[in-house]
């Protein structure tokens, strides 16, 4: 059996180098030489990575029924502040687990209320609170884009902060307004990174690098432990901080995230697990409400 397993995973291995090397040019990077497209180890060789064009934003996953691609977005971290799991220093968490917002007045009202909604499953599950924003100096505004991204920044970072979240007018497009795409951004905006980034993922997943394009690899970045916040808490392979099977692959049929021992291991959620709300509950110094 675990011959086959290999023998799969070897299979959608060499499939994805034969997509990347045949569509190397059409992904908006460079190539060193043609020979790097032709390479039996195209991301390795083919792609110069520009990290000093990378930006402070973060952005959520696809919803499974539009689009198994996740939206990478561009991540502009603030020197010296920990991106993995959770943030480490306090002056990026919110007060008393309170964090003020303001709707953005484009928002329909089924998008408002499924807002709030998510609002409501963290509070329900937590104790962090959303109020509306009076005169508080430091807030999120959650902006209603157009066919433009579903993206947060990390943590308070003081003043007004936008949390974006984009309609399209595209048929059959993907967007932002699933439940578990607004509470995956919400929690970016409370302090949270994705569950595969942190230090100790390697021995929990494999990473499939020949499936995603060299400008979109900082985003399966892994974390040093000195810089970590995981909270004493496992691996969580069912995080809605976890991308999926597949998100984030020039291929998306096949698999990013390979997951270990069990090749067939679910991972993902659209909702949050029992390790989010113990996570959520942890960095804020409190308990759940009874």
């Amino acid at each position: 059996m675990t011959k086959i397993i290999s023998s799969v995973v070897l299979i959608a291995v060499a499939l994805v180098c034969m997509v990347d090397c045949r569509t190397c040019k059409n992904v908006g990077e460079k190539c060193k030489s043609d020979e790097d497209c032709t390479s039996g180890n195209c991301q390795r060789r083919r792609c110069e990575e520009r990290t000093e064009t990378r930006k402070n934003i973060l952005r959520a996953p696809n919803h499974p029924r539009t689009s198994r691609q996740l939206r990478l977005g561009e991540l502009k971290p603030k020197r010296g502040v920990n991106q993995r799991s959770g943030t480490s220093p306090k002056s990026y968490r919110w007060p008393n687990g309170t964090m003020p917002y303001e709707l953005d007045p484009a928002f329909t009202s089924s998008e408002r209320e499924m807002i709030l909604k998510s609002f409501k499953a963290i509070e329900r599950n937590t104790c962090v609170d959303f109020v509306k924003r009076k005169k508080e100096k430091d807030w999120v505004y959650f902006e209603r884009g157009l066919d433009s991204a579903c993206a947060s920044d990390i943590g308070k970072q003081g003043g007004k902060q936008i949390l974006d979240l984009s309609v399209t007018k595209t048929k059959g497009a993907s967007h932002c307004f699933h439940p578990e795409i607004i509470i995956h951004e919400i929690l970016h905006a409370l302090g949270f990174h994705h569950e595969q980034n942190r230090h100790d993922r390697d021995d929990y997943i494999t990473i499939n690098w020949d499936n995603i394009a060299c400008g979109f690899r900082w985003n399966f970045d892994k974390d040093m432990s000195s810089s970590e916040t995981t909270f004493g808490l496992p691996y969580d392979y069912t995080s809605i901080m976890h991308y999926e099977r597949s998100e984030g692959g020039i291929h998306p049929n096949v698999p990013v995230l390979i997951p270990k021992p069990n090749y067939g291991f679910k991972i993902g959620s659209n909702k949050l697990s029992e390790l989010d709300i113990l996570r959520i509950n942890r960095m804020y110094n409190c308990v759940a409400p009874t």
